[in-house]
């Protein structure tokens, strides 16, 4: 039975952790022996995961470089029909990283040998397997966690909350590892069987918590955590139904990512990769309605869907990229804007209305591209369209000059 002092210390260290407040974690978590508890394992395993932690949020790397083919749809007989790639580690790298991790695996290994209670036991294990997936350590990562429930542990008494993130990270270092075996059918599994519990639990919206030590992080497009395991579950089992040829529960399952991060907080967070899925979102609609759009014409609800799909896209543009500099050409722009002149064609976008979403796009793509030539020319074509003579006059006079 745990004194009301080390209740109250304990609710403290699991809503911490929960937001990622790992300073704060590690202080209340160093001072529970000296409470006259029991709770020097619990310490232990909290702290180690602290400062893996505060460590991977000062990890500098770049969304953009990392994530700049997700998504690319490749030959069907590839070894990688549809590339999804894996999350950062830092294994190798400069900064003290594998001394940290080797370190925090001793600590933890000599933790391990101690009489612990069940929930120490989960926990020990998850974080344990954190340091190696960190380190790229993927067997024994596995190992650590293969013997652990797939299912979601019941609250305990010291973690209630935090059980569930700890619950997620486990189950997709299991689908990892089972894509690095090859079994995608397997990981895909894991990935479906976390979300799913975990939204069982909370809502459907509730997936995301971003931890405070990531928002500045990515709100200046760099430093914010390597791996969201929600965030990641959610992601790679869309990608997994894709890749195994599942098309309609991969759609549905990438538009249920799409959507729940629309809602998160900082908006900015991931914002390269939810770029990237919603790109391949819209692929994989163009391609279903190049087939049913010869039949009959799109229903209201598909256009509807489709003119949302690319105002998200430019939303995530915009907040991915600024006025270009001399030697950039911003290519995920130009290739958003063929896409959008091509989907309003094929989902008869033709009224006033839809030509002013389609102008919308258009211009803030000049913007993001300096008067490329390539934009101004579905601009003149939409403005002559939509029955704007004068600007479809000066925004041919400035393609004239750009294109000599």
């Amino acid at each position: 039975m745990l004194s009301s002092r080390h209740q109250s210390a304990v609710k403290e260290i699991d809503a911490a952790r929960c937001v990622g407040n790992w300073s704060t974690a590690s202080t209340l978590a160093a001072k529970l022996p000296r409470n006259g508890s029991p709770g020097h394992d619990f310490s232990s395993i909290v702290c180690s995961e602290a400062e893996l932690e505060e460590y991977l949020l000062s990890v500098k790397w770049d969304p953009l470089e990392h994530w700049k083919d997700d998504g690319t749809v490749q030959a069907a007989d590839s070894a990688q029909p549809i590339i999804a790639r894996y999350p950062m580690n830092i294994s190798g790298s400069s900064g003290g990283g594998d001394k940290l991790l080797d370190g925090l695996e001793k600590r933890l290994q000599k933790v391990s040998k101690h009489t612990l209670t069940d929930e120490e036991k989960y926990q020990l294990q998850v974080v344990l397997a954190k340091v190696y997936f960190y380190g790229a350590k993927f067997d024994q990562c596995n190992q650590a966690v293969e013997s652990l429930p797939t299912a979601l542990p019941d609250e305990g008494t010291l973690s209630p909350a935090y059980a569930k993130q700890l619950y997620m990270a486990q189950m997709v270092m299991r689908g990892i590892a089972a894509e690095i075996e090859g079994d995608r059918g397997a990981a895909h599994t894991m990935y479906n069987k976390a979300v799913l519990a975990f939204k069982e639990r909370l809502s459907s919206q509730a997936a995301i918590v971003v931890p405070r030590g990531s928002v500045s992080g990515s709100e200046r497009g760099f430093r914010e955590e390597l791996v969201n395991w929600p965030e990641e579950a959610l992601y790679r089992r869309a990608m997994m139904s894709l890749t195994l040829g599942d098309t309609a529960s991969g759609v549905g399952e990438l538009g249920s990512y799409i959507s729940v991060m629309d809602n998160v907080t900082p908006p900015t967070f991931r914002v390269f990769r939810r770029l990237r899925a919603n790109r391949l979102y819209m692929q994989m609609v163009r391609q279903r309605l190049g087939g049913d759009a010869a039949a009959q014409p799109p229903s209201a609800e598909v256009k509807d869907d489709v003119m949302l799909s690319h105002r998200r896209q430019l939303a995530l543009l915009k907040a991915t990229y600024a006025f270009p500099r001399a030697s950039e050409t911003h290519n995920e722009v130009l290739y958003e804007v063929d896409c959008a002149a091509r989907d309003w064609e094929l989902v008869q976008g033709f009224s006033r209305t839809d030509s002013l979403r389609l102008l919308e796009i258009l211009y803030e793509s000049v913007y993001l591209t300096f008067n490329s030539p390539r934009v101004l020319r579905h601009l003149v074509h939409t403005l002559v369209r939509f029955g704007d003579y004068h600007e479809a006059s000066l925004a041919f006079g400035t393609y004239r000059e750009l294109a000599g």
